[in-house]
This record gives structure tokens, sequence and C-alpha cells, in this order.
């Protein structure tokens, strides 16, 4: 991705998080593959195009799980997309 020879979003347990919790794909299923699976197929229509627009939406839902967007005590409160997001509706 960061050499611009893959294509797509590769996601880590915090993006994958992030995108999960303001809607994104199922985050109940069974497996974290599935879960990964349904995350990109629901983002795959809104993704940037091209390598350095793919490495700055990777880092910064990286950087946003790992801040903000935490598994344990989320700071919703600071959060950007705190009035969209489907996980602070229901927490």
């Amino acid at each position: 991705m960061f050499c611009g020879v893959t294509e797509g979003l590769p996601l880590e347990s915090n993006g994958l998080r992030v995108l999960t919790r303001i809607g994104h794909g199922r985050a109940h299923l069974k497996s974290y593959s599935a879960v990964y699976r349904s995350v990109h197929e629901a983002i795959a229509p809104q993704l940037p195009k091209g390598a350095e627009s793919l490495a700055r939406a990777h880092l910064l839902l990286r950087t946003h799980g790992k801040t903000i967007c935490r598994d344990t005590q989320p700071q919703c409160h600071e959060c950007p997309v705190e009035d969209g997001c489907a996980f602070r509706q229901i927490s």
C-alpha cells in the first residue's frame, strides 16, 4: 500500500473497529475474517483512489482507533464523528 503496489485498504484491528462502530459492515459476525470482509464490501464504493490516499486513510483509521475509538474506554466525547456514530447511539 505504501509503495503503491497493493490495491484496497488493508485494515488492522483499530481501523476495523472504527469502521464497524460508525456503521460499516457487520460487527457481530462469528469470525474476524467475516467482519473484515463485510467491512470491505461496505466501504469499497467509498474508498479513495491512489496509494497516497489509501495510506492516509489507513493511518487515520489506525490512529483514531488507538487514541479515541479505543476498544475499552472509548473517548466518544472527543470524536469528530460522534453525532453520526452508530456505536455512540447505542452506548
